[in-house]
């Protein structure tokens, strides 16, 4: 029981700095514009593999797109 309590707080801790993550990241595009991700990861200061990770997800919530030249777009 403890177990599962801790796996389910650990879960609600990552998925909260997820949110943050990806929070950040939206309100980039929003101040900024349309950017690569290069520029993401310096303004954000989030690992590149990490960025990533957050650019898909935002991409399959319909939050971002991906432009030509590998610009991303808020929605």
């Amino acid at each position: 029981m403890l177990q599962q309590l801790t796996r389910h707080l650990f879960r609600s801790q990552k998925s909260a700095r997820r949110d943050e993550e990806e929070q950040k990241v939206i309100e980039i595009l929003e101040k900024r514009g349309d950017l690569q991700i290069n520029t993401l990861v310096v303004e954000a200061d989030i690992p590149v593999q990490k960025m990533n990770t957050i650019l898909f997800e935002l991409e399959m919530k319909g939050v971002v797109r991906v432009l030509v030249g590998g610009m991303y777009q808020l929605l």
